[in-house]
């Protein structure tokens, strides 16, 4: 309500076309990024159905002392049309893997597309993974897991449901429709 919210366009210009990834429009959009006065950029897809508690989030994130904390469900891997990120999850939270898979039903810590950074280390992790030709946030994390970056996770309990097509996007749907997800 006070800093206001922006969203911002999915392609680079009239006529380059969409971005490739995160890093992509990150890096393009880092003059923006920059002129920000705050400390943490949250970054969401808009292809996620949940109730998250943000605050819940951040407070954790705060606590921890991380550089990133992500967003993630533990439980059967859902069928994907493309490959989802899973996560190895420490006992203190600390994410120490990265992985893409595609084995639906697999229980794992899957990754929900929601993330809080510190603005500066998103900045230079999308500068870093342009230089080297990477236009996955994922693989950037991947990347800073082996440094000194803090990663943690977030564990969400509640109803989730990722549209990547016309299947999941029926399923959520039909998902929607009962009591219990409603009332989740």
């Amino acid at each position: 309500k006070m800093g206001g919210i922006s969203f911002l366009p999915p392609f680079i210009d009239g006529n380059a076309g969409m971005y490739k990834g995160h890093i992509d429009a990150i890096h393009n959009l880092r003059s923006y990024i920059s002129k920000g006065q705050h400390e943490y950029v949250v970054l969401c897809d808009a292809n996620t159905i949940l109730n998250i508690d943000l605050k819940a989030m951040f407070k954790q994130h705060k606590k921890n002392g991380a550089d990133i904390t992500i967003a993630y469900k533990n439980g059967p891997l859902p069928a994907f049309e493309s490959g989802h990120t899973l996560y190895g999850i420490e006992a203190d939270g600390r994410i120490n893997e990265v992985l893409i898979s595609e084995e639906a039903g697999k229980i794992c810590n899957y990754g929900i597309s929601i993330g809080i950074f510190r603005r500066d280390l998103l900045l230079e992790m999308a500068k870093k993974a342009t230089e080297q030709g990477i236009h996955s946030i994922n693989r950037a994390i991947q990347l800073g897991i082996h440094n000194t970056s803090k990663i943690y996770g977030y564990k969400v309990e509640n109803f989730i449901a990722t549209i990547d097509g016309i299947k999941s996007y029926t399923d959520a749907n039909m998902a929607l429709l009962s009591q219990d997800v409603r009332r989740d």
